[in-house]
């Protein structure tokens, strides 16, 4: 039911999106401004949960949808527009969460502001590319996906040894599996840090050469509506 309620919010405010796209252009810093303080004010809160548990790992954006959020919390605060292609491909992924938000105990998690702050942060960052391609007509080459995938290769690298290092941490899951990963990984029957990774790139690059299409066929369509 939990998760049925989660993906009932991200499809209403995707249709918001489409709905009110003009109204959304014509007011666009002001709504840019307000979402950039919304998520100020979710990861605040959800900040002051992990201190008071002494979980800090958690507060350190090395997972792609902290990342993402701390990206989205700069665009539209900024507007910086370099951070369109990683807000972009990075986006996508916040996905994840509603297909399976990983939560054991939902009505534990009704009372706790965890819940509402992860789902504040997914639905803005996993709208963010829907975001940028009506409002801000983001439009990209062929050649500049590359650079979202190399960027995660990095991040990877760089976690890898801090993980190791921090004990109960788990950037980009390099010591427990998501529970997602079922879907690539335990159906060959075993699960380890290398082959998650292999799969997480090929699936992130494959992710991204379909985003990429997914661009230029809407920019397509709506440079056709204005010929017409």
């Amino acid at each position: 039911m939990g998760q049925l309620i989660l993906f009932l919010i991200l499809i209403v405010f995707a249709v918001l999106i489409i709905v009110f796209k003009d109204f959304i252009k014509k007011h666009r810093r002001v709504i840019g401004i307000t979402l950039g303080a919304i998520l100020v004010a979710s990861r605040m809160g959800r900040g002051l949960e992990y201190v008071q548990a002494q979980e800090y790992y958690r507060a350190v954006p090395l997972q792609l949808c902290s990342i993402s959020t701390y990206l989205a919390l700069i665009y539209f605060l900024y507007d910086w527009k370099k951070l369109q292609l990683p807000l972009f491909f990075f986006g996508f992924l916040g996905l994840t969460y509603f297909i399976d938000p990983d939560i054991p105990n939902w009505s534990e998690a009704f009372k706790s502001f965890y819940l509402y702050g992860i789902t504040i942060d997914h639905v803005i960052i996993t709208l963010a590319p829907m975001y940028l391609i009506f409002i801000d007509e983001f439009e990209v080459t062929f050649k500049e996906i590359t650079k979202p995938f190399f960027a995660v290769v990095i991040l990877i690298f760089i976690s890898w040894p801090i993980t190791i290092w921090w004990e109960g941490s788990n950037f980009f899951y390099l010591v427990k599996k998501p529970v997602f990963s079922d879907l690539f990984s335990d159906s060959m029957g075993f699960f380890n840090t290398l082959h998650y990774i292999i799969w997480f790139f090929i699936a992130f690059f494959l992710l991204n050469i379909i985003s990429w299409g997914i661009i230029k066929g809407i920019n397509k369509l709506q440079k056709k509506r204005v010929e017409v």
